[in-house]
């Protein structure tokens, strides 16, 4: 997840997204829960998926320079607001940081495009 969240950040820059809201409830989802035999049971395994992304997105936020969380789901609204700034250029695709390398391949992915 993390690789595949670093990835996305850099495919969003590269194509000038800089702002993105990621909402932290999928009405659809939430009713398909395998297991869940209650509300309660629902509203206990939505909490978890919740929080164990949010711990990926701050996995990769401590990884690499250039993103901030501006709010957290239940702060302003039911979204994670995430900015993608100029510093994640910065990152350098030589780290030995895997993060920093699926990064890269997601920023270099418009010059991958025009190849092909």
């Amino acid at each position: 997840m993390v690789a595949a969240f670093s990835l996305l950040c850099g495919l969003l820059y590269s194509r000038g997204i800089q702002d993105i809201e990621i909402v932290d409830f999928i009405p659809r989802r939430y009713l398909r829960f395998k297991g869940a035999e209650t509300d309660e049971d629902r509203d206990r395994i939505q909490m978890h998926a919740t929080e164990k992304f949010i711990k990926v997105v701050l996995r990769v936020v401590s990884s690499l320079n250039g993103i901030d969380i501006l709010s957290y789901p239940g702060d302003i609204d039911s979204y994670l607001h995430i900015r993608l700034n100029e510093n994640i250029l910065q990152n350098n695709i030589e780290s030995p940081n895997t993060t920093n390398q699926y990064l890269n391949i997601g920023l270099k992915s418009v010059e991958i495009s025009k190849i092909l």
